[in-house]
This record gives C-alpha cells, sequence and structure tokens, in this order.
C-alpha cells in the first residue's frame, strides 16, 4: 500500500452505546450547571457581586 487511501469503516452505531452517551453527556452537563449554583448559591449577594 504506497500512497493509497486508508481503508473505509463503516460505522455502527448500537442503541445501547447512544444511550450510555445520552446518560454521560446528560450527568456532565447537570453537574456542570448545578455545581457552581450551589456553590454561588452558599455566598451572600454582596460578596457574589465582589467576586
Amino acid at each position: 500500500m504506497s500512497g493509497g487511501a486508508a481503508p473505509h469503516f463503516a460505522p455502527i452505531f448500537l442503541a445501547n452505546d447512544l444511550f450510555n452517551v445520552w446518560l454521560l453527556s446528560l450527568f456532565l452537563s447537570m453537574a456542570a450547571g448545578v455545581y457552581p449554583a450551589w456553590k454561588a448559591s452558599r455566598l451572600s449577594p454582596l460578596e457574589a457581586l465582589r467576586r
């Protein structure tokens, strides 16, 4: 194989894998939004404005 294109592989999407990726992305999105909001809710409003 000299200079040729790479072999082509057709992707295989399994329903279980798609569901697991969806759950992971949902969990990470929730954590990325809830953790900073929870942390900010523990501050007083004046302290939050100063930061």
